[in-house]
């Protein structure tokens, strides 16, 4: 039997956090986007489609949600 080879890098816990930092800010805005095509078809209950058209791309959806339940 021949030896084994290592294949590509080994990943190091450092690594690692810095790659589920940056999946987590891909999948984050991915959500948002889906959210916000949501209330642009008017897919959420009544108060928060009326506050759908002051929403835009890259805007936080947590304060947007909180005004509008505020209403």
């Amino acid at each position: 039997m021949g030896k084994i080879k290592p294949v590509g890098k080994a990943i190091t816990p450092k690594k690692k956090e810095e790659e589920k930092e940056f999946y987590l800010k891909n999948i984050s805005k991915k959500i948002q986007e889906l959210v916000i095509n949501a209330f642009k078809k008017n897919k959420f209950p009544e108060p928060l489609s009326k506050h759908s058209a002051k929403i835009e791309k890259g805007d936080n959806l947590y304060e947007h949600i909180e005004k509008a339940n505020e209403k």
